[in-house]
């Protein structure tokens, strides 16, 4: 998988989750794939949309913006900002892994 596939693949995640298409993040992560942030530590797909879906309807809008993205190998370090119904802002880094198959498999997000 080459560094243009990559961030191709990481801007359609940024979009999906922002319009909470959890259809199209299904499609996007393996079936082991395992999700940690700030607040939680979640494995396997229904496991980690089941997280999103919780995390969707706590919120009106989400709007990401991806800021810088660096590809090494298999991962993305994306550094986004998210704006939470139109007031609250987080500056976050991803660090996203990507399976051959173009399959999310590790998601690590870090609150800066």
């Amino acid at each position: 998988m080459n560094k243009e596939t990559i961030e191709n693949l990481c801007r359609a995640y940024f979009e999906a989750f922002s319009q909470k298409q959890l259809d199209v993040l299904e499609d996007m992560y393996a079936s082991d794939i395992k999700l940690m942030d700030w607040e939680i530590l979640v494995n396997g797909r229904s496991n980690v949309l089941d997280a999103n879906k919780g995390l969707f309807e706590k919120v009106g809008t989400l709007d990401i913006r991806l800021n810088d993205i660096f590809v090494f190998e298999n991962t993305a370090a994306c550094r986004i900002s998210i704006c939470i119904d139109g007031e609250t802002n987080l500056k976050v880094l991803d660090l996203i892994s990507w399976s051959p198959e173009d399959k999310i498999l590790e998601i690590d997000a870090y609150l800066q």
